[in-house]
């Protein structure tokens, strides 16, 4: 899920090598080629759509586990995501990403998804370098759902933002394999887990 200045897109979090070429194209194809190996794949919907009950190729760990910062995929997936999220963009400002983690693995996976990211891009149409200082993993993710209900689309609070904010708030963030829990009382944070 991607929300950036001109919009907001979301693509199913799954690459899948291509080999050889299509013969016919969908307009949710997204196509990946990585300039440097040259490597084409294919992301999002047409690639998941693409997973038989027989195929062996992804482990879930991979895919999915705190690990999955060092995996070429997990890296293409952002790039490509970034990539889609610029194809607007029409000044020189540097890129700035804001995402979050699991709450418990705030401080152990901030500096594996910045390395991750800080990596050089080349891809077709865009080639790109984010620097270290302009990426923050620091963000509890419940506590961007608890930011998305208190803050409307202008930036302001919404009109019942104090009562979330003052009274006894718990925001439950269930997916991705963790349970996370993510508690206030009276603008202060008494709660920050995250279970698998």
């Amino acid at each position: 899920k991607v929300f950036h200045e001109n919009g907001y897109f979301c693509f199913p979090s799954y690459a899948r090598k291509l080999e050889g070429s299509l013969s016919v194209v969908d307009e949710r194809d997204i196509l990946y080629r990585d300039l440097d190996t040259n490597e084409t794949f294919l992301l999002g919907y047409t690639a998941q759509d693409m997973i038989s009950s027989i195929d062996t190729n992804d482990a879930e760990g991979e895919l999915f586990s705190r690990k999955r910062y060092t995996n070429k995929k997990f890296r293409i997936l952002c790039f490509a995501a970034i990539a889609l999220a610029c194809m607007d963009k029409k000044d020189q400002r540097p890129l700035v990403i804001q995402t979050g983690l699991p709450s418990s693995f705030l401080e152990a996976d901030e500096p594996q998804m910045v390395n991750a990211l800080s990596k050089p891009a080349h891809l077709r149409n865009f080639d790109f370098k984010i620097d270290r200082d302009h990426i923050f993993a620091n963000m509890a993710q419940p506590a961007g759902a608890f930011y998305s209900v208190i803050i409307k689309d202008d930036g302001s609070y919404s009109a019942d933002a104090r009562s979330y904010l003052f009274g006894n708030t718990l925001v439950i963030d269930i997916g991705f394999g963790t349970f996370d829990f993510y508690g206030l009382k009276n603008r202060a944070l008494v709660c920050k887990e995250s279970n698998d």
